[in-house]
């Protein structure tokens, strides 16, 4: 399954790069996120609870960020099982572009889903997995937009990057 699309974020890409190298920023922006952060070398390790239709499972996985040109792209590789509840595998391209109104984040992301997920068939799962990425990127520019409101220019979230 493929997924693309833009986000207009108001705020400094440099902030919207510092929130997305924050694990704590990450945890609370992706649904169902029991555990999240960001270790060396580019390396998240995550568990997620997630329903899809009837399949409901515990994911743990781990990304890893390729191809990094701070503050403007990246390439996040992952994979996270959960037994048999199935396994999901992807790959996102994101781009933040400096924008009149702040930032636009551009993103593709290619996933490929195994076991137990396959019978729920692609519509499914495609539709929930956008549902997750929509949710994602929403509470990320909710926190990025409040913080840049708060923060004065120049001022950094915590985090990597």
């Amino acid at each position: 399954m493929d997924m693309f699309g833009t986000v207009q974020i108001k705020a400094s890409r440099r902030h919207l790069w510092q929130a997305f190298c924050d694990s704590a920023v990450i945890k609370q922006c992706l649904p169902g996120c029991e555990t999240f952060e960001w270790t060396a070398g580019g390396r998240g390790v995550a568990t997620a609870a997630i329903a899809i239709g009837p399949i409901a499972a515990t994911f743990r996985g781990e990304l890893r960020l390729l191809d990094v040109e701070s503050p403007v792209t990246c390439t996040i590789a992952g994979e996270a099982n959960a037994g048999a509840g199935g396994f999901v595998t992807g790959l996102a391209k994101v781009r933040l572009d400096e924008s009149s109104g702040g930032t636009e984040l551009s993103y593709f992301a290619e996933a490929r889903i195994g076991q137990r997920l396959t019978r729920l068939g692609v519509r499914r799962v495609d539709a929930a997995a956008k549902e997750i990425a929509t949710r994602f990127l929403n509470s990320l520019r909710e926190i990025v937009e409040s913080e840049q409101r708060k923060r004065p220019i120049g001022r950094q979230l915590k985090g990597r990057g």
